[in-house]
């Protein structure tokens, strides 16, 4: 099924591409969320009369992408968590830990364009990628440090 996209979809296009997809895709989540239009002969018709305007507004966005990766490109966000004597670690940290501390930095960035696929259990630094548009990522460092167990507490 051809459909136009409206909106950019993570790892299906930008605004205004034209894009094969799954009917079932399409279907149940892209045209439900108003992600997508279907590629219709009027369709894509009336896509091409606004392209310049639509043009300057992702110049636009994609600028303040860059600009907003450039402040978070090289950060390094500090955690700390328990292990207990052979080193494995209570607690990990997750898309929402990271998104917090961004929060508190100022940075206004979603839980799912935080690229962590499961939970960082490891001492240690990881790098961790934010999508903002599909050319712009920036990489921060995630630092756990360990705190030892504390044996005498209950």
């Amino acid at each position: 099924m051809k459909v136009i996209l409206r909106e950019d979809v993570k790892h299906l296009g930008t605004v205004g591409e034209i894009v094969e997809v799954k009917p079932g895709y399409a279907r149940n989540f892209l045209l439900p969320n108003r992600l997508v239009e279907i590629a219709t002969p009027a369709a894509i018709k009336n896509w091409e009369l606004g392209a310049e305007r639509r043009q300057k507004k992702i110049e636009a966005e994609l600028a303040k992408a860059k600009e907003e990766a450039a402040k978070l490109n090289g950060l390094t966000l500090n955690y700390t968590r328990t292990v207990n004597i052979e080193g494995v670690v209570f607690g990990s940290v997750t898309k929402a830990d990271v998104q917090k501390s961004l929060a508190e930095l100022g940075h206004k960035v979603s839980k799912s364009n935080i690229d962590i696929f499961t939970p960082i259990k490891k001492i240690g630094e990881t790098e961790v990628s934010i999508y903002f548009k599909p050319t712009v990522y920036a990489t921060i460092t995630v630092k756990i440090e360990a705190v030892e167990e504390d044996k005498n507490a209950k």
